[in-house]
């Protein structure tokens, strides 16, 4: 009789064991699974409102968007409850409240909760615009070839030597002399001057 109690006791304590643990495991996939994917929802969801993917002409329809985006994120059969905290096109910015509530495997209900700002960055990246310098000894023979910044300065070789001439001088196509002083805006080309 004793181990029949005994049994029916260890049976209850294991199965209150076996539910607090299947609750707490499940409120924490649901939760790493809602912290996990909000952010890239939220950022995704900003990108095509303020880059104008589409249109988006009231809250509804943001709202919408959102939880579609945020439903193929996440493997879940809950209810989700979705507050615009803000969405300003002006500042570049989307914030949402997230909340997420589902049963627990003893039937009461539990709630996850986030929220999440994005701000989309529309800088672009600048490419600097890169100038070619090139000397020559003769009209077909280079001799150096620089690759500078639009606004840096006009970099000048080691004067060339050649056997039985005297160089006085880099000119450009027209004759003129090259001005060491000057900022490069845009590719050039410069001719040994001999005498």
């Amino acid at each position: 009789m004793k181990l029949i109690i005994r049994a029916i006791v260890t049976t209850c304590i294991a199965g209150v064991i076996f539910l607090t643990i299947m609750a707490v495991s499940g409120r924490m996939n649901r939760s790493m699974e809602l912290k996990s994917n909000l952010p890239s929802t939220v950022e995704e969801t900003a990108e095509n409102l303020l880059t104008k993917k589409y249109n988006v002409t009231d809250k509804n329809q943001l709202e919408a968007d959102f939880l579609e985006t945020l439903a193929y994120a996440i493997d879940s059969d809950s209810d989700i409850q979705l507050k615009v905290n803000a969405a300003d096109t002006d500042k570049q910015l989307l914030s949402v409240s997230v909340t997420e509530e589902f049963k627990h495997p003893n039937g009461k209900p539990g709630t996850v909760s986030y929220d999440r700002t994005a701000v989309v960055n529309k800088l672009q990246e600048e490419v600097p615009e890169i100038c070619l310098v090139r000397y020559y000894l003769s009209d077909t023979d280079c001799y150096k070839c620089y690759e500078v910044l639009n606004g840096d300065g006009v970099p000048v070789p080691k004067n060339p030597v050649q056997e039985g001439k005297t160089f006085t001088g880099w000119a450009d196509a027209e004759g003129n002399a090259l001005d060491q002083n000057m900022t490069m805006t845009q590719d050039a080309a410069y001719y040994a001057v001999w005498n």
